[in-house]
């Protein structure tokens, strides 16, 4: 059982919320990977950095090109093949926004409490991230019209325990 099974939580109940209000969709499969691969591998990777309790975190999200655009009309209601790659990256920052600030509004009664940093988007079918030896690596994977995409929760070493609140 991990220390941050509360914050796991959050992400997956978050991820599937936008799924089910920007895209309408209800048959969201997802799964908690038992060895998280040691980078990320997608067409199109999204990285936001939290700060706050659990400084040095960061969130990762990366699609398959394909299943990006999909979501991408789902979520605005454009052809998938009109969306432009401004559009993609614009969608898809946007997407893991929302996911995380509802996991922020999720957490906000628990020991975790963090800000958002701007998302980052990568679009390369060579694009691959790693993250540092230290840092403990949660991975979630989601399915969604038989394809999958996966998010990754990045915890920097000095951060595996919650802040510890005032008495």
């Amino acid at each position: 059982m991990s220390p941050h099974d509360q914050l796991i939580e959050a992400f997956i109940q978050s991820t599937r919320r936008v799924m089910k209000t920007m895209c309408g969709e209800t048959d969201i499969k997802h799964e908690i990977l038992a060895e998280p691969p040691e980078t990320s591998n997608g067409d199109i990777i999204g990285v936001m950095g939290l700060g706050g309790s659990i400084s040095g975190t960061t969130i990762m999200v990366a699609f398959p090109a394909e299943l990006a655009r999909t979501i991408l009309s789902m979520m605005t209601g454009f052809e998938r093949d009109k969306l432009s790659y401004t559009a993609i990256n614009d969608g898809i920052a946007e997407f893991l926004n929302v996911i995380c600030g509802a996991a922020k509004n999720i957490l906000s009664d628990s020991d975790y409490s963090f800000s958002l940093s701007v998302p980052m988007i990568f679009t390369s079918q060579e694009c691959r991230i790693g993250c540092h030896r230290d840092v403990s690596v949660y991975g979630l994977r989601f399915g969604i019209l038989g394809e999958y995409f996966n998010l990754q929760i990045c915890l920097a070493a000095r951060q595996l325990n919650p802040a510890p609140q005032p008495s």
